[in-house]
Parts: C-alpha cells; structure tokens; sequence
C-alpha cells in the first residue's frame, strides 16, 4: 500500500514511540485508529497498535509494515487496568520510552435518557471515557521519565452539538473536560493533552462483497399468484425468494416454490424454513431435490426447529440433537449415498441433487451445530454487532470442532424490517420484534447489554391477547405498545426501521460493523405487506427501488460513508 504523501522532515518523529488504541478496523478499511497508526508510522515513529481483537490490530501494523514502517500489534482491553499498564510496560520492554498516546477506543449509542438503560449508560460512559483516564494513568509517569510527551483524546462533535445520542454525547462532552484537566495537570511535567472532536469522518472503504438481498414474503393466495409475485422481484432486482413452510399458514411451499422455478430464471429458491417435525427429513429430501431439478443451482434449503409452524400443530419445536441428526440424514441422501433407517434396507434418493443445507439458528448451541453440520447458517439474532459477533463465533467454534475449515461454512442473516414511515409507528413495531426475540431467546438481551424491565411474556401476551408470538402478531402495533417499557435501545438492537433511507443507512452500518461478509440478507418485512401489494410503494418495489441499490453503492469499492 504505497503512501499518499509525503511527511515533512522538521515533524521531528522520527524514532519516538507511540501508542495508539482502538487501531484495529474491518478488513482493510481505515477508521481513526488505524488512519493515526499508519500516519504516526509514516513520520517514523514506532506505533505499537493496540485493539482489543487481535486480528485486527495485526492488519493495521501489516499495512504498516508494507509501508516501511515500524508497527507492533498488541491485544489488550482499556477497559482493563492491568491491560492499560502492560501496553505501557510493552513500549518500555520494546523500545525503552513512550512518547505519545492516541486513545481513540469509542462505542456509539442512540436514544435520549428514556431510552437508555443504566446498564448500558455505565458501558458507554466506561468504554468512552474511563478508557482513556486508564490509558493516561498508566502513561504519564512513563512520560515523565522520558522528559514528556502528547496524549491526543478522541472527542466528538456530539460533545457540541447534540443530535439524539445522549449518553454518546454525555461521554464526549467528558472527554473534552478530562483533556483540559490533565492539561493543566501535566503541562508542568512537559506533557502537551489535546482534544479533537471530530464530526462525520468521511472513510475511504475497499468495499465488502455485497450479499444476495432476500425476501420471504410474497402473495400466496394461489399457486399462480406466488408465482407471478417472485417473477416480479426477480425482474426488481432481488436475487432470492423464500418461502416459509408453515402447512397451518399457507399453502404446500414445495408446489409454490415448483411454479415459482417455473415462472423464473435467475433468483434464488427455497423454504425458509423447514423443520424436521412437520414433514420426515427423508420427505423433505426428496422434495428439495425435484425442486432443484425445475431450477438447478439455485435451490438451497432452509432448515430449522420450526418454532411457529410446529406451535401451530400442537407439536414442539426440535431438539438441537434432532436438527443435527436429520441434516446429517438429508445432506447423506441429497449426496446420493445409503443410509441406514433401520429398514430392511439401507435408504438412497433415487433422484439426488447436492442440495445446500442451511440452518437457521440464533441460541449458542443451534449456531455451534450449525457451523459442525451445515453448508451455510441464516443468523438470527437482530441487527447489534455484538449478537452477530457471538453468533459468527459460535458457528466458527462448531466448524473448527468437526475440523471444518470455518470459512467454508456460508454465512446469511434474517433482518427484521419495519418500513414505516411514521417514526412512531416504526418504533412501536420494532419494540414487538425485540420482545418476540427475548420471548424465544432472552440470552440475546445480554451482549447489548439490554434488560426486560416487564413482566413476563407470556403473561403480557394473555393480557394483552398477543397471538400466536410477538414477531406474528396480527396487530404489531398493539403487541409493541405492550411492551412499551422497552427502551429505543431494544427497539435498535433487533430491527431495521424507519423510511427507505433510514432503513438503508442503517443496513450498511450493520454489515459494516458485523466485520464478516453475509452470502445472504434476508430483508423479513414488518408488517407483513398487504396482498395484492401496491405494484409502485409496496414494500417489495419501495426496497428493491429505494434501499437496495443505495446500499450496494455504499458497500462498493470506493464508497464514501460518514462515519
């Protein structure tokens, strides 16, 4: 990576070390951290890198190094004092001195004092400021031994003009205040303590590969209505259409998705999802493989515990051993191999077809499965980068498990999407998505750092006749204003909502943020679109038209985010 300019001589920073956190960023984009890193390297300084993900950091010291510099990367939390004094100790053991710090390790939030949760007000104000008290703690009398130094601390705009980010902002506006008082504590020792508060940092990205766009709901009135509904996104510019299989909901989803492969030629087909309850794996087998028949290579099936459909059947949901065994039984037949069933002879699928299988799953065990048995998993989690990250973990962990190289395993996510308009409505439809999550999992409530203030779901759903669940609510907006104690936090931290732009912007920062590449986003609209849809401001145009090309120009090489 050749560098764009050229530093001046006289900046006198030639063998100095510094010290910058938060200088790891997402595959080869460049955020403040790194930008600092290699601008530092650049004027000769020897930077030892910090992030809390290794991985990252040593990208950053990489670029560094193709550029003839000197970088160290380094794995440490600055939540963490003894972390904060062994970088400190790393610069000294290293290099014998230190003599800058960059603290720039920050965590955004939105929503105003109503909204936020003391728990996740402790996070921010701890992540955003006691960070850097902890960094020039263990920095300064290091400092002072080498006759000074210069700390920079990383503000915000939002610090001066506050714009709906209140606890972000809280932290900023401390940030410029603990600049100024170690200025004044440490200019005698020969130590200069600045600030800069940045606004929106436009970012040059390499850009990510952009997903396949799904959708998975479309007009099944009659088999010819679905199919003439898929034809219409396929010629919109969606690249996959799922069905659910839910028998007690909708019509036979092997015939719909037979006309609809009949009807197309490009998109992307199959349930989502199936489950091994309803129908035998064996069945299911054989239906996925005549369905890939009527459009080869682009059928994969959607495979899950089938919490609804089976609720619906006065059946339970699958067990995860269940869902583990009859994969491994469907991948086995739609290889054309013979399995033993304990029939009197071994079972094959006279018409196999390589089928992909993907699991849906969103609880730490179903994703650890997942990532041991299928070919790729539908993540189902919400939108904060925190579930994504656990969740994309615990499928590396299964596949690393089954001594599967991780990256084979494909990744996709199912995106709860509320394109309302209305701010009001938008948010009391999101607040039932993330109560219908923590109904199903309320592990997922834990890494944003979120809490259920109300009484059980269960009991606000007999109060409040909520049926069958809290994502298939018929009214969402009277199932979201049972749940109304949810803060906008909640409402964020499972759903995409608002206007197209709104919805769009906030998509690209979600993939951006989740630091994996998805194969497939499935774009699950709230509410359900009324059928027929307005063929111009229903939601299947409005996406396709007004979000979906915004958001691939923004995740293309050379887009121009602000940050």
């Amino acid at each position: 990576m050749a560098s764009s300019f050229d530093v001046p001589d006289d900046w006198g920073l030639s063998g100095k070390v510094a010290i910058v956190t938060g200088a790891g960023a997402a595959r080869t984009g460049i955020g403040n951290g790194r930008a600092a890193a290699i601008l530092l390297a650049r004027a000769g300084a020897r930077v030892i890198v910090v992030d809390r993900e290794i991985d990252l950091a040593e990208q950053t010291a990489a670029m560094i190094k193709e550029q003839g510099g000197h970088g160290l990367a380094l794995q440490a939390d600055v939540t963490r004092t003894e972390d904060c004094a062994g970088m400190v100790k790393t610069a000294l053991d290293r290099f014998g001195r230190l003599d800058f710090l960059d603290n720039n390790v920050g965590i955004g939030s939105r929503g105003s004092v109503l909204d936020e949760t003391q728990e996740n007000w402790r996070r921010v104000m701890q992540v955003n400021v006691e960070t850097m008290f902890l960094a020039a703690k263990h920095a300064i009398p290091a400092m002072i031994r080498g006759g000074g130094g210069a700390i920079v601390n990383v503000s915000s705009i939002s610090a001066l003009r506050p714009r709906g980010l209140t606890v972000y902002t809280v932290s900023k506006g401390a940030v410029i205040a603990l600049t100024r008082a170690m200025a004044v504590d440490h200019g005698k020792d020969g130590i200069r303590v600045n600030c800069v508060a940045p606004g929106p940092v436009y970012t040059r990205e390499p850009g990510m590969k952009a997903p396949r766009f799904g959708l998975n709901r479309f007009d099944s009135r009659s088999v010819d209505t679905l199919a003439a509904d898929v034809r219409r996104a396929e010629m919109l510019g969606w690249d996959a259409a799922f069905q659910p299989d839910s028998q007690l909901r909708r019509r036979d989803t092997y015939v719909l998705l037979a006309a609809a492969a009949r009807a197309t030629t490009t998109i992307m087909l199959g349930p989502l999802l199936a489950n091994p309850v309803n129908r035998h794996p064996s069945v299911t087998a054989s239906s996925i493989a005549t369905i890939d028949e009527l459009a080869p290579g682009r059928v994969l099936l959607g495979w899950g515990v089938g919490d609804t459909a089976v609720r619906l059947a006065g059946l339970k949901p699958a067990r995860v051993k269940d869902l583990e065994e009859s994969t491994r039984l469907m991948r086995a037949l739609l290889d054309g191999e013979s399995v033993e069933v304990g029939a009197e002879r071994p079972a094959r699928l006279p018409h196999h077809r390589p089928v992909p299988i993907w699991i849906a799953a969103g609880g730490p065990r179903t994703l650890r499965m997942a990532g041991r048995v299928a070919d790729g998993v539908f993540i189902r989690v919400g939108t904060h980068p925190a579930n994504i990250r656990t969740a994309v973990e615990a499928i590396r962990a299964g596949a690393a498990e089954a001594g599967r190289d991780p990256a084979t395993v494909g990744l996709a996510a199912i995106f709860h999407t509320v394109l309302v308009d209305e701010p009001s409505r938008a948010m009391t439809m999101a607040k039932s998505m993330a109560a219908g999550y923590y109904e199903y999992s309320p592990r997922l409530f834990d890494p944003p750092g979120l809490t259920w203030s109300g009484p059980d779901p269960e009991a606000l759903k007999r109060q409040h006749k909520v049926w069958p669940d809290f994502h298939h609510a018929p009214d969402l907006e009277a199932s979201g204003r049972a749940v109304d104690f949810l803060p906008t936090s909640a409402a964020d931290a499972f759903s995409l909502r608002g206007g197209p732009i709104e919805v769009a912007d906030q998509l690209v920062h979600v993939l951006r943020d989740a630091q994996v590449e998805f194969d497939y986003v499935v774009l699950h609209p709230i509410p359900d679109p009324p059928v027929p849809q307005d063929p111009e401001r229903g939601y299947t145009a409005r996406v396709a038209r007004e979000v979906l090309p915004r958001v691939r120009a923004a995740l293309a090489p050379g887009a121009r985010d602000a940050r």
